[in-house]
């Protein structure tokens, strides 16, 4: 596992790369994207801490400690403070080593989403069916939530505005599934489909052609 904030970093390096910048928003859901796909690809638990729905998205409590809060544009690197045997405080910047292979993952991430608004990357992130869809909207929480807002109409429920824990289990399946579904498509765009048709079919003839070459000469 990896330090979120870590993770982060090299995002934002990959945009500073590219010239562009990242709101906080978008940090949240490239990271969670990278620990998806990690998830998906090769059974790797990216992050060191869950990943949590809220009521607008996806939330790392890692990252908005270190700053990463709401849609303003992130300028820098993320860092943590860090307390020393001696009491004094300490300001770290967590990065990847070059070497770790989640840093591919992190390629493709950005190649495959580092183009979009940090509102398009929330929509995809809350599609129905999605994690976040079947955590926030579960229907037990929300009839517990009308229950509870119905019997207290007097009071702001801040329980709404709560994160809640999403799985692994379930990041993992959503993302494995996206990336089966992704594959198909490829082959079926890439004539794969076809051509495997057509060698079945060359296959079906010239094996019955045998057959009958044989019975003519029995």
């Amino acid at each position: 596992m990896r330090s979120a904030l870590a993770v982060a970093n090299a995002l934002l390096n990959h945009a500073a790369v590219n010239g562009t910048a990242l709101s906080s928003d978008a940090l949240h859901s490239l990271t969670y994207f990278a620990h998806g796909l990690r998830l998906a690809l090769v059974n790797d638990v990216l992050l060191d801490e869950v990943v949590m729905a809220r009521r607008d998205g996806i939330f790392i409590e890692g990252l908005a400690s270190a700053g990463a809060v709401g849609t303003r544009n992130i300028k820098g690197q993320l860092t943590q403070v860090e307390r020393l045997p001696n009491g004094l405080l300490s300001e770290k910047t967590p990065v990847l080593d070059a070497a770790d292979p989640a840093c591919a993952t992190l390629e493709l991430v950005w190649s495959r989403f580092g183009r979009f608004s940090d509102y398009d990357l929330g929509l995809f992130a809350r599609s129905a069916g999605s994690p976040w869809d079947e955590i926030w909207n579960n229907p037990e929480r929300l009839a517990s939530k009308l229950s509870t807002v119905a019997k207290q109409a007097w009071q702001e429920d801040d329980a709404i505005e709560g994160a809640l824990v999403i799985p692994n289990s379930l990041i993992r399946r959503w993302f494995r599934s996206l990336v089966i579904q992704e594959k198909k498509e490829q082959a079926s765009a890439e004539g794969l489909e076809e051509t495997i048709h057509a060698m079945s079919d060359r296959l079906e003839k010239t094996v019955r052609i045998s057959v009958e070459k044989k019975l003519r000469s029995a």
